[in-house]
């Protein structure tokens, strides 16, 4: 059973979280919208990863940026090589 969560037969509980242990992996079951699936198939596309790094590297990315935004910073990216820098907008 994953360390994550189990599900109670009690309607309307709360799954429990235990953090993982440092290097230890959990699995995970997630339902995501099909403008993520084309997300993840085009990232996988480009880079050749599989669904499961680009899931990882997208939470951590997730994190970092909602780390940037609480402490009242903005984030920039340049979408092309020649272009100016345009702000990111995190909805």
């Amino acid at each position: 059973m994953s360390d994550i969560a189990h599900r109670q037969d009690t309607e309307g509980s709360q799954p429990a979280f235990t953090p993982p242990k440092p290097e230890r992996l959990t699995r995970a079951t997630v339902n995501l919208t099909p403008k993520s699936v084309r997300a993840i198939k085009q990232a996988a596309d480009l880079t050749g990863d599989t669904r499961t790094d680009i899931i990882n590297r997208s939470v951590q990315i997730y994190g970092e940026i909602q780390q940037v935004l609480s402490n009242g910073g903005e984030l920039y990216v340049r979408p092309e090589k020649d272009a100016d820098l345009q702000q990111l907008r995190i909805w």
